[in-house]
């Protein structure tokens, strides 16, 4: 869990208009090098989610409602959510003033939850160790017996 603050099962209710974020980083690090980049070209912008979170797996407590985001530069990359979609994501709190209460995530920690119950990552990987690693981890069930994901 060192990257992230929870990992969730969660509904999607809704897309939310997308909106713009300083990015708060330190100086000298990848992170603040990407904010600096921002900073030049303008606030980036975030595409937004409202969910209902069904269930918090570990980690900390999340709110039954709250706003899932990427940044917008990774449209067509990052999954597109529908409502009613029902999703496993690991999600880190937001850290600027636009982003409180709200979580971001990503393709490499979010499984999509179909029929019911099983689970398809959202990223199938661009190598044999990672395309490895989705077919364990795809096909499984949310919970029930053996060949369970969570």
């Amino acid at each position: 869990m060192e990257r992230s603050d929870s990992v969730i099962i969660a509904e999607v209710i809704k897309q939310n208009e997308n909106f713009q974020s300083t990015l708060l980083a330190e100086p000298g690090t990848p992170e603040g090098d990407f904010a600096e980049k921002d900073k030049a070209q303008g606030k980036p912008t975030f595409v937004s989610y409202e969910v209902k979170v069904e269930e918090v797996i570990v980690g900390e407590d999340v709110k039954e409602t709250t706003n899932l985001f990427y940044n917008a530069d990774f449209i067509g990359v990052e999954p597109d959510l529908k409502p009613s979609m029902r999703i496993v994501t690991s999600v880190k709190k937001g850290t600027a003033p636009e982003q409180e209460r709200s979580y971001s995530f990503t393709r490499y920690a979010t499984y999509y939850v179909v029929d019911e119950n099983y689970v398809i990552s959202a990223y199938q990987g661009n190598n044999d160790e990672m395309r490895s690693f989705t077919n364990q981890t795809d096909r499984k069930t949310l919970s029930n017996g053996d060949d369970t994901f969570v």
